[in-house]
Order: structure tokens, then C-alpha cells, then sequence
């Protein structure tokens, strides 16, 4: 086989995305000052190889190994966890409330997907689709993933269901408020120990017994006198 076969296919993968991607968008992201960016520079530095080149080969990378790789669960859950939670945190800091509302209907959106997710992963290329479903949960904008599933699916199903929701919520707060209350009547607190007291009480009785084995001792003399 020739050794120079895996190179070629890779550099034909990152030559169909390249014509997939909008450059110009990967410019634009690639811009940004953050971590990874500041990574690729680095690398970029150490390689002689562009920032768009590392990013896609990183993208098609990824890509591969969700669709073929070992432990692709741990890494769709890694991807979709790492980012919305630093966003989610900026999100918070800058009291921008719409940032609050997208980043809180993605957390929605996510606890979805990985609940029915236990009828789901026998889905040919399961977690591939689920990268490519969260990455456009990501995405800004009305027509952002999360925008779309939350009022196409998630509001109609909980609006529709409320009522069966908040009764079947109140009977079971109900029924644990009276186990917690029932818990408390037949609670018997248990009477605190004077260790003082104890101990001293332990001692008297050690020093009678030893009184009493003195005497033991001066009677058995006498007797042999």
C-alpha cells in the first residue's frame, strides 16, 4: 500500500470541506481573540500550516472519529458541553437577557436530545448527527437549532400537557411533604450523654472492684498466718 495514501485522502477530505465551508465565515470566527484561537496561532507558528487548514483538518478529524471512532459519546458530549458552558457563563455576567434565554433553551434543548437518546443511539451514525444537531443548536440567530426544536416541539408538547404536568408535580410534592411530616412524628431524639458523668461512674466502679480484690487478698494472708 502506498505510505502516502492516508495523507492524499486526508487532504482530499479538507479540500470538500474547504468547498463545503464558507471561508469567509471561518475567517470571521477565526479572528476572534479566545483560547483556541490563540492555540492555532501557536500552531500555525510551529507548523507552517494555516490557521483555516488546522481548523478544517481539526473539523474532518472530529467528523471521522464521531462517525468510526472508539468512545464517540464521550466526545459529542464533550463538544456539546465545553462551549455552551462558557457561553452560558458570559451569558450570565453580562445581564444581556436575550444571552440568557438562547443559552437556557440550548440546556433544554440538550437534556432533550440525551433523554431520548436512550431509544435513539441505535441510529446509524448516531453521534455524528447528534454533533451536527447540537453544533446548530450553537448556532445565533431565529434560525438557531434551538429556536427551531423548542417552538416546533418542546413548548406545543409541554403547553399542551401543563395541567397533567402540574397535578402530577403537586400530588407527588403532596405525598412527599406527608412522608417527611410522618418521618418527623415518629422521630425520637435521643437523650444527649453526660460523658463526665459516665466516666466518673465507671471509675467508682473500677475502684470497688479493686477495693474489693485488696480485701480478697488480706483475707487469704490472714488465713495462712
Amino acid at each position: 500500500m502506498d505510505r502516502h495514501r492516508p495523507l492524499s485522502i486526508c487532504s482530499s477530505l479538507v479540500a470538500t470541506v474547504r468547498r463545503s465551508v464558507s471561508i469567509k465565515a471561518v475567517n470571521e470566527l477565526l479572528d476572534q481573540r479566545n483560547i483556541f484561537t490563540d492555540l492555532l496561532n501557536k500552531l500555525e507558528a510551529a507548523t507552517n500550516i494555516s490557521r483555516q487548514n488546522l481548523f478544517l483538518g481539526g473539523l474532518c478529524f472530529i467528523l471521522f472519529y464521531l462517525a468510526v471512532g472508539y468512545a464517540a459519546n464521550f466526545l459529542c458530549y464533550f463538544l456539546g458541553f465545553v462551549f455552551p458552558t462558557y457561553a452560558s457563563v458570559r451569558a450570565i455576567e453580562t445581564g444581556n437577557l436575550t444571552d440568557d434565554t438562547k443559552w437556557l433553551t440550548y440546556w433544554l434543548v440538550f437534556s432533550t436530545v440525551n433523554f431520548l437518546e436512550i431509544v435513539l443511539d441505535w441510529i446509524p451514525l448516531y453521534y455524528l448527527l447528534k454533533f451536527f444537531l447540537l453544533v446548530w443548536c450553537m448556532f445565533p440567530g431565529p434560525w438557531s437549532g434551538t429556536t427551531v426544536i423548542y417552538n416546533i416541539l418542546i413548548c406545543p408538547f409541554v403547553m399542551r400537557h401543563r395541567d397533567k404536568f402540574d397535578t402530577a408535580i403537586s400530588e407527588v410534592a403532596k405525598h412527599v411533604r406527608q412522608a417527611a411530616e410522618k418521618a418527623a412524628e415518629d422521630y425520637e431524639p435521643v437523650n444527649s450523654v453526660d460523658l463526665f458523668s459516665e466516666a466518673r461512674k465507671i471509675g467508682n466502679i473500677l475502684a470497688i472492684t479493686e477495693l474489693d480484690c485488696s480485701n480478697e487478698d488480706n483475707d487469704a494472708k490472714r488465713k495462712e498466718d
